[in-house]
């Protein structure tokens, strides 16, 4: 674990500007969400259209629902609370 900044450092805790280090973070977390978003779709039709006695048309509703109320519900933007 690390000790204590040396006397001689500019480093101030609680002063650092932490902007492009929200922005990244945020970026991940959105990246992160939409990638999971389409893996759960693309797991959820091929499932459906594979599985014996599974059709196409169902899987096809069954991923567009999916998509529309989980676009829906991730397009909120994120804030975070400091």
């Amino acid at each position: 674990m690390a000790g204590p900044a040396p006397k001689d450092s500019d480093y101030v805790r609680g002063e650092m500007a932490v902007v492009e280090h929200e922005k990244t973070y945020m970026g991940f977390l959105s990246l992160a969400k939409w990638c999971s978003l389409g893996l759960a779709a693309i797991v959820l039709f091929f499932t459906m259209w594979l599985y014996p006695r599974g059709n196409f048309m169902g899987a096809a509703v069954s991923t567009f629902v999916l998509l529309a109320v989980g676009i829906y519900v991730l397009r909120k933007p994120q804030v975070i609370e400091s």
